[in-house]
C-alpha cells in the first residue's frame, strides 16, 4: 500500500506540473511571505483513512485534497471564483500515479483517483467596512488511493 508520504509527494509533483501558470502554490510547512502576492493557493491532503475491507482484499485509502484559495482585495471581485474554478478543473476527475520517489526509477505503486470538487466561499467582511476583506475560497476534492 502506498504510504502517506508517497501519496503526498506524488500529488504535489503532479500539481506543480499541472497548476495553471502564474499561480503561486504554498505546500504544508512551507514558509512563504505573501505581502507581495496578490493571490495564492495553499494545498494539502486531509483525512487519510483506510477503508475497511476483507482480509487479503485490495487496500483502499480515502482522502481529501484541500486547496485554500486567497485573493487580496482588488477591483475585480470575481477573481476568487476564477481561481477556485481553475483549481477545481485541474483536480476534478483526475487519476494521478502514486510514485515511490525513494527509488531511482520511481516506480508506480498505486493510483490516486480524484472525484468531483466542491467549492466553499469563506470570505468574511471586516468590522471596518472601509477595509476590503481578503477573499477566501476552499476547494475540496475527495479521492481514493489504490495499490497496484
Amino acid at each position: 500500500m502506498p504510504t502517506s508520504d508517497q501519496i503526498t509527494a506524488s500529488l504535489f509533483v503532479w500539481w506543480d506540473d499541472n497548476v495553471p501558470s502564474g499561480i503561486t502554490t504554498i505546500h504544508p510547512a512551507q514558509q512563504t511571505e505573501t505581502v507581495s502576492l496578490t493571490e495564492w493557493i495553499e494545498l494539502r491532503i486531509s483525512a487519510f483513512s483506510r477503508r475497511p475491507g476483507r482480509a487479503g482484499g485490495p487496500a483502499v485509502i480515502d482522502l481529501a485534497v484541500i486547496a485554500h484559495c486567497f485573493v487580496k482585495p482588488q477591483a475585480d471581485a470575481s477573481r476568487i471564483d476564477e481561481l477556485a474554478d481553475a483549481v477545481a478543473e485541474t483536480l476534478a476527475g483526475r487519476t494521478i500515479p502514486v510514485l515511490d520517489h525513494s527509488q531511482s526509477d520511481t516506480p508506480v505503486v498505486g493510483y490516486l483517483g480524484l472525484q468531483e470538487s466542491e467549492t466553499h466561499h469563506l470570505t468574511r467582511n471586516h468590522e471596518n467596512r472601509e477595509q476590503l476583506p481578503l477573499q477566501h475560497a476552499v476547494v475540496s476534492t475527495p479521492g481514493i488511493v489504490q495499490a497496484l
